[in-house]
């Protein structure tokens, strides 16, 4: 019987990967969170929402850019941008 050995698991590969892959899930989320609260403002806001939900929506994509690239704290862009998109929600649906 021939002795078959398993290729050694690069574990800092895998942690790496595993870091990439969970901060490509809160950069989505934060920014899934602002195009919902934009959507909030293009139906119940008033004369100005489609243009606060516009700028809501381009700013949701330019912080998702930023944030695929800005490392484990690249969710905090698109955290503030929903935080600014549900204050426009307050000031113009309530």
């Amino acid at each position: 019987m021939s002795q078959t050995s398993q290729p050694a698991t690069d574990f800092n590969t895998h942690h790496e990967t595993y870091e990439r892959f969970m901060s490509l899930i809160k950069v989505s989320v934060a920014n899934i969170f602002s195009i919902l609260v934009a959507l909030v403002l293009f139906a119940f806001g008033g004369s100005w929402s489609v243009w606060t939900g516009s700028l809501i929506v381009f700013l949701a994509i330019v912080t998702a850019l930023i944030g695929l690239f800005a490392g484990p704290r690249g969710w905090i862009p698109g955290g503030l941008v929903f935080v600014l998109g549900v204050a426009f929600v307050v000031l113009t649906v309530a």
